[in-house]
This record gives structure tokens, C-alpha cells and sequence, in this order.
């Protein structure tokens, strides 16, 4: 049975890309635009300064943060971006994703299933 969209909790989608060139460019453009046209509430976030990467997220209308703590190969920490985004984030709801992963509406789904289970654990562990 499908949730209507209506009842979805407003999702906050988070990425750090690699750099916007030769096939990457395409799937990474790809993956975002799918992201955007799940609802039209949702937010995404791409983390990092892969070459490209402000550009594209003016091109695209989406949220940039260049300056996150990084290895020295300028990949972008987990948990730098997760602090981050539970503090800058419009939603509390969160999905970490790769930049060239598309998704189609059922994603959000399944990402309320599990919102709404990792909510009673938590609530269990209480």
C-alpha cells in the first residue's frame, strides 16, 4: 500500500559528488534532478569542493557547503556532514546518498518506513 505524498515527512537529501566532469557530470546531474522532482519540498545538500560542484549546484537550485572538514584528499567526512546538516538542515529527516544515484518516488516509502521504525526503536530503547 502507498503512502499519499501528502502524509510524507518533508526529507533532507545529502551527497558529497565527485568532481563534475566526463560521465560523472551526467549521472551526478542526473541523480540530482531525480532527487528533486520526488516533492517539491524536498532539500538537498552537496557537500565538498569537487571541482564543479558550485556550479552545478547554482545550475541546479540546490544547497552548496564548500567548506567541510575533509581527508587530505578532499573527500568530505561522514560525520562532519552529519553534524552539519542536524544543525543546518530544513528537515529532520535526513537520507545520505552517493551523487550518482537516481531515485524514483518510491524511495520516499521506504524512507518513511524507516523513520517511522527507527522511531519506535528508539523510543523502545527509552
Amino acid at each position: 500500500m502507498k503512502n499519499s505524498f501528502a502524509t510524507h515527512k518533508p526529507v533532507s537529501i545529502l551527497s558529497s559528488p565527485k568532481p563534475w566532469s566526463g560521465i560523472a557530470l551526467q549521472n551526478q546531474e542526473n541523480a540530482v534532478k531525480s532527487w528533486l522532482a520526488l516533492h517539491p519540498d524536498i532539500e538537498v545538500i552537496l557537500y565538498g569542493d569537487a571541482p564543479g560542484t558550485a556550479e552545478a549546484c547554482k545550475r541546479l537550485g540546490v544547497q552548496h557547503v564548500p567548506d567541510i572538514a575533509a581527508t587530505p584528499q578532499g573527500v568530505p567526512y561522514f560525520g562532519a556532514i552529519a553534524d552539519h546538516a542536524a544543525i543546518h538542515a530544513r528537515h529532520d529527516l535526513q537520507c545520505y546518498v552517493n551523487c550518482d544515484i537516481l531515485f524514483t518516488k518510491d524511495i520516499l516509502n521506504s524512507i518513511q518506513i524507516y523513520s517511522v521504525r527507527s522511531i519506535s526503536h528508539d523510543r523502545a530503547a527509552d
